[in-house]
């Protein structure tokens, strides 16, 4: 009678185990990330961009229900890992959230360079020695991204509209370079250049540009099935970027429009 009972404790068990690593039919995903333009923005009380539209696909193949958010950098790290969100998109932090989230594979590698004022021409000191700079970077790169960089010295920038103040800051000389996403540096001075003309001065150093970074989706641990979740996204992923349609979305912002 005993081992019987065990039996059935150990089947009800699995039962339990099994439903909590699964998602409900009514369970609705929540995603998150920061004002990443041309990735990840708001526009007409409408969250878009290029990580919106690859993890639309995706979610609608694995027969998920999702919603989308939008939050401060930081804010969103933390309520990912606190369990408020499923998943944060946009992350190029791997190595530095490789311990706090399930990351996925990485969705494309983005360029990164360095922007400063046209008129900024001091590379070198009285002595013909390459200056120690004060680089701007947005809170959200990954400091394993800029490891290059350590020698000089690194100016975080919080925010919302952390990418438009780091540029003017850029401009009016605060720092002597401000690192950034070439896509989303290119995209904030296009929409705000009329209103702030001083963006029109500022310029990618393409002698400095960085390697390219991998962005990557992850998952918060917190979620009973969030490990299965990401080996599922992974494999639609992989099948996504081996397609036509995957090639179109890319190109549909390679080429500015939305």
């Amino acid at each position: 009678m005993k081992i019987k009972l065990e039996k059935i404790f150990l089947f009800i068990l699995c039962l339990f185990i099994k439903n909590l690593a699964i998602p409900s039919d009514d369970y609705i995903l929540k995603v998150v990330s920061n004002n990443s333009p041309p990735y990840y923005y708001l526009e007409n009380s409408q969250i878009k961009g290029l990580d919106v539209d690859l993890t639309k696909i995706i979610l609608s193949r694995m027969n998920l229900k999702y919603k989308f958010y939008l939050l401060p950098w930081n804010e969103a790290v933390k309520k990912t890992f606190d369990g408020k969100y499923d998943l944060l998109l946009h992350n190029n932090s791997l190595q530095e959230t490789s311990d706090l989230f399930f990351n996925s594979n990485t969705f494309y590698n983005a360029d990164v360079a360095l922007f400063k004022n046209k008129d900024w021409t001091a590379f070198y000191n009285k002595n013909g020695q390459i200056n120690r700079f004060k680089i701007g970077i947005s809170s959200h790169i990954g400091l394993e991204n800029i490891f290059n960089f350590k020698k000089n010295i690194i100016y975080n920038i919080y925010g919302e509209n952390s990418y438009l103040i780091g540029m003017l800051k850029s401009y009016f000389k605060e720092i002597d370079f401000f690192l950034c996403d070439i896509k989303t540096c290119e995209y904030i001075i296009h929409l705000n250049k009329k209103k702030f003309p001083e963006l029109n001065k500022i310029n990618l150093i393409s002698t400095l540009k960085i390697d390219k970074i991998p962005i990557n989706a992850s998952f918060s641990r917190i979620n009973p099935s969030s490990n299965k979740l990401r080996n599922d996204f992974n494999n639609y992923l992989n099948l996504l970027k081996n397609t036509a349609e995957y090639k179109i979305i890319l190109n549909k912002y390679n080429n500015g429009e939305k």
